[in-house]
C-alpha cells in the first residue's frame, strides 16, 4: 500500500515550511491525494520531487496524465455541464483554459497536461460541481 503523507510530513521531509509545500501543491509541483477534506501527498511522490530537484535522469521528466485521471477528468466535465445545463464540452474546454492561466503554457486536450496539473484542474472541479449541486 501506498504511504500517505501530511502536509507536515511533506514539509518535515522537504525541510521546508507548511506554506511552501501548500504552495507546491497549489501551483502543481506536488500531486495530492484527497481524503474527505484532507490533502495528503503520496511518498513517492515526495521522493520524485527530491530526485528532479536533483537531476536524476528519468526521475526529471514530468509524469504525464494517469488513465483514472483523465476518465475522472471527462467524467465530472461531463457532471459539471449537466448540472450546469451546459453543451457537452464546455466545461472541459473552460478548465483547460484555466489551466493554461495556471501553467503559463496553452493546454488543449486533457492528455497534454501532468499528473500533478490534473490533480488540480480535478480539485477546480469538484468544487465547481459542489457549489452547482448546493
Amino acid at each position: 500500500m501506498t504511504q500517505l503523507l501530511g502536509i507536515d510530513d511533506v514539509a518535515g521531509q522537504l525541510g521546508v515550511s507548511r506554506r511552501t509545500v501548500e504552495k507546491l501543491l497549489t501551483e502543481g509541483d506536488l500531486p495530492r491525494v484527497k481524503v474527505g477534506a484532507r490533502t495528503l501527498v503520496e511518498q513517492h511522490v515526495v521522493d520524485g520531487y527530491v530526485a528532479r530537484l536533483r537531476g536524476d535522469g528519468e526521475a526529471s521528466a514530468p509524469t504525464g496524465i494517469t488513465d483514472g485521471q483523465l476518465r475522472a477528468f471527462h467524467a465530472k466535465a461531463n457532471d459539471l455541464d449537466r448540472a450546469l445545463e451546459l453543451d457537452r464540452g464546455d466545461s472541459k474546454r473552460t478548465a483547460l483554459q484555466l489551466g493554461s492561466r495556471w501553467f503559463g503554457r496553452e493546454i488543449t486536450s486533457a492528455s497534454d497536461i501532468t499528473s500533478a496539473a490534473a490533480s488540480r484542474l480535478l480539485d477546480y472541479l469538484d468544487d465547481e460541481l459542489r457549489d452547482a449541486r448546493s
